[in-house]
């Protein structure tokens, strides 16, 4: 008869759902160590997608477990444990160097002599249909305000009120939209 202290090769011998949870329940605490130990060391990866993934391995092992190799199942049970987490942490790592490999490339992209070229002439066709719809004052202000100056900066060096500056830059903001929807 199987019961809770029956070993584990006869546990897998019996092979009913009884000795299944007995056996799943057994190595629970296990697969909850391993993935604790591996979470800590591999930030990133999820506690719960480690354990979900060493129960499976449990059940995996009940599966192919076979008891004429000579090994324990305990020891085949924990090597496929610990397989399966690493193979998460591995998918993981992999993901996060992909994530990093594409920002890499899109900032080297964006840094690209092609790229700033191409940028810039953006910049400048825009400034000339802009520049046929502002004022002088308001265009004084735009190319200031896009050298990151403040109001005050810009109404200083315009000899204007600070509120005059505000002004300009909310009509040049009012008519930026309007020329770029059309």
């Amino acid at each position: 008869m199987i019961s809770e202290s029956s070993s584990d090769e006869e546990l897998i011998r019996a092979s009913d759902d009884t000795s299944l949870t007995t056996l799943i329940m057994r190595y629970k605490r296990v697969v909850e160590i391993k993935a604790k130990k591996l979470c800590r060391q591999n930030v990133g990866t999820e506690l719960n997608d480690l354990i979900d993934e060493g129960l499976v391995a449990v059940f995996y092992a009940v599966r192919t477990f076979d008891k004429t190799k000579g090994v324990l199942f305990s020891t085949y049970a924990d090597t496929c444990i610990t397989n399966r987490m690493l193979t998460v942490v591995g998918k993981n790592k992999r993901t996060a160097d992909c994530k990093e490999d594409d920002k890499a490339a899109k900032k080297a992209e964006l840094e690209s002599p092609e790229t700033i070229y191409l940028e810039k002439e953006r910049f400048n066709e825009m400034m000339k249909r802009a520049s046929g719809e502002l004022s002088v004052l308001e265009l004084s202000v735009l190319e200031m305000y896009l050298q990151y100056e403040s109001c005050k900066i810009i109404a200083d060096k315009l000899k204007i009120t600070e509120k005059a500056a505000d002004n300009a830059m909310q009509r040049v903001r009012k008519k930026l939209r309007a020329v770029f929807q059309a």
